[in-house]
């Protein structure tokens, strides 16, 4: 598993870019299995209107081999809310409506509107080591037995961006 993130803050923006490839092959005596195979980017830009509210986009893409999803292409604005914006610990939500479209292998595709929210804490644990912790829910409004996407992850990691301990 292999990963980058980038932030780059400049008066009331804030971007962030993250890439994921991920592979894992369990070894059996008989058979190698492989058990995930998927590649994920994903987008974010903010605009602060005051210290604690911003608006955002988002943009998720992700192509998944076990799954047979050829692609997942999921765009969200929306408003955010800094609850606690401290030095050492920063707590936030966000919620707005999320379009998503799919392509699955057989040339099997959907596409629907559906609402996201999410949550995000941030506490600086060391001068350099950051925990890190993120929740995203992502609701078809149009079939409420369509969950389209829940992330949750949780990372201690280095301010230079290199994780401490592997997932």
């Amino acid at each position: 598993k292999g990963g980058y993130a980038n932030e780059r803050k400049r008066d009331n923006i804030y971007f962030d870019a993250l890439a994921l490839y991920e592979t894992i092959t369990e070894k059996d005596a008989d058979e190698d299995t492989e058990t995930v195979n998927e590649q994920r980017a994903t987008g974010k830009y903010e605009y602060k209107h005051s210290p604690r509210l911003y608006s955002f986009f988002n943009q998720n893409f992700e192509h998944d081999e076990i799954e047979q999803l050829n692609y997942r292409s999921i765009s969200s604005p929306g408003a955010g809310y800094r609850f606690v914006d401290g030095e050492r610990i920063k707590y936030r939500a966000e919620a707005g409506p999320a379009y998503t479209l799919e392509k699955f292998h057989g040339g099997i595709s959907d596409d629907y509107l559906g609402v996201r929210v999410g949550q995000y804490f941030d506490w600086l644990l060391l001068r350099d080591t950051k925990f890190y912790a993120k929740n995203e829910y992502i609701q078809s409004v149009e079939n409420s037995d369509d969950c389209n996407d829940v992330n949750a992850e949780i990372n201690p990691f280095a301010t230079s961006s290199h994780r401490v301990i592997p997932p």
